[in-house]
């Protein structure tokens, strides 16, 4: 599952607090985004693994962040991967 939320500037240490002390959605892939890179104000999460741990990560931090959904999530989603595939690149020609 993928999940992405949206925080305010000053919730972000409040929410990296709440999501990694939990040892269950620590476990998960979770990126750290400046909205700004994407068109949107304040900070982007992207958590992506099982749909439990997704599930659980949303509620923990329902109170402190917004869930993006729709098509400003399937944009998110594809600049996030965009950037994935030009970092491989990259890093293929250094070797």
């Amino acid at each position: 599952m993928e999940l992405v939320l949206k925080v305010k500037k000053e919730d972000l240490n409040k929410v990296k607090e709440t999501l990694l002390k939990d040892p269950e959605v620590s476990r998960l892939s979770i990126k750290f985004r400046d909205g700004n890179d994407l068109g949107i104000d304040g900070f982007i999460i992207y958590i992506s693994g099982p749909e439990d741990y997704c599930k659980k990560a949303e509620k923990i931090v329902e109170e402190i962040a917004e869930k993006v959904e729709d098509e400003l999530k399937e944009n998110v989603l594809k600049k996030l991967k965009e950037e994935e595939e030009r970092a491989i690149q990259g890093f293929g020609s250094l070797i």
